[in-house]
């Protein structure tokens, strides 16, 4: 099984999927003074009568620290962007 978590600045959305189908999902409060504790309540909920032993990955997302930088709530960021495939180094 595989946990998505995607952490919002106003709720973190968690699914739970198995061989390609969703088995459930949540959808929880984004605490902003206490960010680990918003993860482990929706993680809690989401896993809640599953077997955890059967979880292979969790995955986690933001937007929370793309938001920070887009609203100038954070000291001065850097960039560095590396070519993928298929795309020519000097692009």
């Amino acid at each position: 099984m595989i946990v998505g978590l995607d952490m919002g600045g106003t709720h973190v959305d968690a699914v739970i999927i198995d061989r390609g189908n969703i088995i459930d999902a949540v959808k929880t409060p984004t605490d902003h003074i206490n960010l680990f504790g918003s993860i482990w309540e929706a993680l809690n909920h989401l896993l809640k009568g599953k077997d955890i032993s059967s979880v292979n990955r969790i995955n986690l997302s933001t937007t929370i620290s793309t938001n920070a930088i887009v609203e100038g709530k954070t000291a001065s960021v850097g960039m560095i962007i590396e070519s993928g495939p298929g795309m020519e180094p000097s692009f």
